[in-house]
């Protein structure tokens, strides 16, 4: 395929081995996620996948973080301070989006506040309390704080990811025990089929049921910083397994047999992203993609997202209660959503970014641009909760 002259300037692919730095396309990746749930959670159409954009997202987060861990790993992982990293770049964005939301909910709607709902969200507890609330009929808060769910899942997966890859240096094994995860995802997944009456929610938000979507991103990683794996995954470079890729992703949003929806779609989405990600990702046929989201505006908003997925609801319930035409509210709800997070996420990284250095993180500079190097969130967009 002859690529055209204007798109020879475009960023090129990443190394396959594990390494520290900018990936081009990630924040244009996550771009295409969040504008998914913002778009599902607007109710612009109800043909748009906003659980796939979650998908995308843990994919992504699983992909970059043990990359970043995998490189880590060449000396020593210093486990501690890689969750005060963590900390450190999570917790100041939830404080700057709780506290003010918080005050304005107390004081406009205050009977619509459930603060055991909240508490939960905020510890990262948020998709068992979803599971309660759709099993047991727990109460629900004003819209915004239970997308947090998705924070949660990723944040129990940080919570032992380290501890594996400290304990196991060989990268075939590795491999092996994200593979591992995918199955065990899969058949816990299965048995709440047959066993759970709303197991459609139990699978969507349960920890370990949604394990995969981040373990296909880690496979990905792994293999391609295994030597005697990487191989395999250079011959999937192909328009043909980037087809089948997306073949499987659509299959999973159009086969609506709840066997599928509920069971096999994740696995299906996870095996899709990562034939798909692989070939866009490190294919220097796809030096165009990679040109294109790295336009600066795709990837600010990229890099904004986890503000974005924090805010957006927020964004939309305040909107709402100046009783707009519903044209002009979604409109005012997506500029106040973009306004609102850019200036979070500058207050969030002017405090953290030093911080995250000194514990041995690699944050953005914007002072720099993009390709300096980088350790990003990881965070997750919320889902279609």
């Amino acid at each position: 395929m002859n690529i055209p002259t204007v798109f020879q300037r475009s960023v090129a692919a990443p190394s396959s081995e594990a390494a520290f730095g900018y990936i081009p396309l990630l924040d244009g990746a996550r771009l295409v996620a969040v504008s998914l749930v913002v778009m599902a959670h607007f109710n612009v159409s109800k043909l748009i996948p906003g659980g796939l954009g979650v998908t995308i997202f843990f994919f992504i987060s699983g992909f970059l973080i043990s990359r970043l861990l995998m490189a880590e790993s060449r000396k020593k992982i210093d486990i501690p301070k890689f969750y005060i990293r963590r900390f450190i770049r999570l917790t100041p964005p939830l404080i700057i989006m709780g506290v003010p939301t918080l005050a304005l909910y107390a004081y406009f709607i205050p009977e619509q506040l459930y603060w055991p709902r909240i508490a939960a969200a905020f510890l990262y507890l948020g998709n068992f309390y979803n599971i309660g609330r759709d099993l047991l009929n727990w109460t629900e808060t004003v819209p915004g704080y239970s997308l947090l769910w998705s924070l949660a899942i990723e944040e129990h997966f940080y919570l032992i990811v380290p501890f594996l890859l400290t304990a196991i240096r060989d990268a075939g094994k590795r491999s092996a025990l994200f593979v591992v995860i995918i199955v065990l995802s899969l058949a816990i997944r299965a048995i709440a089929f047959t066993t759970i009456e709303n197991h459609e929610d139990f699978n969507y938000y349960f920890t370990l049921t949604r394990f995969d979507s981040l373990a296909w991103g880690c496979l990905l990683s792994s293999m391609c910083d295994d030597p005697r794996a990487l191989g395999i995954v250079k011959s999937l470079r192909t328009y043909l397994a980037a087809i089948a890729g997306i073949i499987l992703l659509l299959l999973s949003l159009a086969l609506r047999q709840p066997l599928m929806q509920s069971v096999l779609g994740y696995t299906l989405q996870g095996a899709g992203l990562f034939l798909t990600i692989n070939f866009v990702l490190f294919d220097e046929r796809m030096d165009f993609v990679r040109w294109i989201s790295e336009w600066r505006p795709f990837r600010f908003l990229g890099r904004i997202s986890y503000e974005i997925y924090l805010w957006h609801l927020h964004a939309r319930t305040l909107v709402t209660l100046f009783l707009l035409p519903p044209a002009l509210t979604l409109v005012l709800s997506v500029l106040a959503t973009i306004a609102l997070s850019s200036a979070a996420y500058f207050i969030a990284t002017s405090f953290s970014r030093k911080w995250r250095r000194k514990f041995g993180g690699h944050p953005v500079d914007p002072k720099t641009g993009p390709h300096a190097a980088s350790e990003t969130t990881g965070a997750t967009i919320g889902g279609t909760a």
